[in-house]
């Protein structure tokens, strides 16, 4: 592996073993097929909404729209609301949000959004210049807002595996898997989110646990078979 550094400059590493754990990433607007219009500022994806509010403490939107409406969606619903901002509505495909109704349940301590499923609209337009505005339906119907959330729809950050010619499955990014979570190429493996779906932290913890496992079970088999060669070399040196 080849790394770059602000600090160190350019470095090359090796290693008997790597472990991918690079996560996953949530589906850009043109990837959602459904969105369409400008590209104002205000809009964001989950984790730089986290930042602005968790680690810098600002408030990016007064009254929000998020898109997506799974489990991460209402989550970013509760925190907007608990951080001052007004009820989110959230626009999504489908009659019904993604969201399970216990999880929907669970949230509704902090917020209730509205929501508006696409199936009859077909798509989004995003309205503003300078800085977001609202959205647009297709049937016309006009949505007020400060700012936009893209949420959820994660799909593996699988992309440096594809750079090192490991084998990736298109188009859902996932890496091809063999047992004990082992890439296409031996010593390379894969563990957390990079694995697809979505996995909370107890998951990805137990999940690194097995991926650990694999991988030292591999260097053990490796390390036995090279001192099984080096003894026949010198078996056949000493003949």
């Amino acid at each position: 592996m080849t790394v770059v550094s602000p600090g160190e400059g350019k470095n090359k590493l090796t290693s008997d073993v790597i472990i991918m754990a690079c996560g996953s990433r949530e589906e850009t607007s043109s990837e959602r097929g459904f969105m369409m219009g400008s590209r104002p500022m205000r809009v964001f994806f989950t984790k730089q909404l986290l930042q602005l509010i968790d680690k810098h403490d600002l408030l990016p939107m007064l009254n929000p729209v998020i898109i997506g409406s799974d489990l991460i969606a209402y989550a970013a619903a509760a925190k907007l609301k608990k951080a001052g901002a007004e009820e989110a509505i959230i626009v999504d495909k489908g009659d019904k949000p993604k969201c399970s109704f216990f999880e929907r349940l669970y949230f509704c301590r902090w917020s209730n959004p509205v929501y508006h499923g696409l199936n009859a609209l077909k798509s989004v337009t995003v309205i503003g210049s300078g800085a977001v505005t609202g959205i647009k339906l297709s049937n016309g119907e006009f949505i007020k807002c400060g700012g936009i959330v893209i949420c959820g729809e994660l799909i593996p950050n699988s992309e440096l595996a594809l750079v090192g010619n490991l084998k990736v499955n298109i188009p859902s990014r996932k890496p091809e898997i063999g047992p004990g979570y082992q890439l296409s190429e031996p010593g390379w493996f894969a563990a957390g989110n990079i694995l697809g779906g979505f996995h909370g932290a107890e998951w990805c913890y137990f999940n690194g646990q097995r991926v650990g496992r694999s991988a030292f079970g591999y260097l053990s088999k490796s390390l036995k078979a090279d001192r099984n060669t080096k003894s026949a070399k010198r078996e056949y040196l000493r003949i």
